[in-house]
């Protein structure tokens, strides 16, 4: 899917490369409006320029239609996953399952916090979490604890019935002493006002 995505990519700026070079030269008077002319009126009777002209319409509505595949159909393959239980189809959307994960980091003192990201790709679903670690921590003990945490609890939450993968992106490393500032910070009482009595 990328080799293709990246193929449509090249061909599309291709196109408004060579289009914009020929406004500019006809701007700059590279292109007159003669030769212009003398081209729209061979179009009709020369064979080759219109099989040419034609190539290169269809070459942009199918790299345009491509583009629209890739920008909206893909995106409503993944914003749900289904399965069947014994009374029906059941729906369960990928911010849902977002939602959980990120819950779910809260029960790690490790990490100060946890972005999950959820795709589904070939009948698999795959749970990229962005991490914000604590320092002085060893990354591949931390991220295996964090995968099998999430798999184990994602799979439970789904019954066992899809194909979960984990992936760990550390974003940052913070500081111990931020992340107890920050704490305490979040334990503090909100107070919505104060009244003080006037003497």
């Amino acid at each position: 899917m990328k080799i293709f995505t990246g193929i449509v990519i090249f061909f599309y700026t291709l196109v408004f490369v060579a289009v914009g070079s020929l406004v500019i030269s006809f701007a700059l008077g590279y292109i007159s409006p003669q030769t212009i002319n003398e081209l729209i009126q061979r179009i009709p009777t020369d064979l080759n320029i219109r099989m040419i002209i034609g190539m290169i319409g269809i070459g942009i509505i199918v790299i345009s239609l491509a583009i629209m595949q890739l920008a909206f159909g893909s995106n409503k393959q993944e914003k749900s996953i289904a399965f069947d239980n014994p009374n029906g189809q059941v729906t369960v959307s990928l911010s849902a399952i977002e939602d959980f994960v990120r819950r779910l980091g809260k029960e790690f003192k490790e990490i100060q916090e946890l972005k999950p990201v959820a795709k589904v790709k070939k009948d698999a679903l795959t749970i990229t979490c962005k991490t914000y670690l604590l320092q002085d921590l060893s990354i591949p003990e931390i991220s295996q604890k964090i995968q099998d945490t999430v798999r184990n609890r994602v799979n439970k939450l789904l019954g066992n019935t899809e194909d979960v993968k984990v992936k760990i992106d550390v974003v940052k490393i913070i500081e111990k002493e931020k992340r107890g500032k920050k704490i305490e910070k979040e334990q503090e009482p909100n107070v919505p006002f104060q009244y003080k009595a006037e003497v």
